[in-house]
């Protein structure tokens, strides 16, 4: 499979699951993703929790890829 150069998108959009998405690293690496992908991206967000899940969903801004 050929390599594109990091500026470059692949035409398909991107899929982005997260684990462990709320605690450690997991809600940072979400708002980032949530903040640089285009709105036809997706961001998943997954935790053990789905009280803590959807308390940590609460704290990502509006961004392309995430509409809450």
């Amino acid at each position: 499979m050929p390599r594109l150069p990091p500026n470059e998108r692949l035409p398909k959009p991107h899929v982005a699951l997260v684990t462990g998405a709320n605690h450690g690293l997991g809600p940072s690496l979400v708002k980032v993703l949530a903040g640089r992908l285009r709105p036809e991206d997706t961001v998943y967000l997954s935790a053990r929790s789905e009280e803590r899940g959807k308390a940590s969903l609460a704290t990502i801004p509006p961004g392309p890829a995430f509409s809450g």
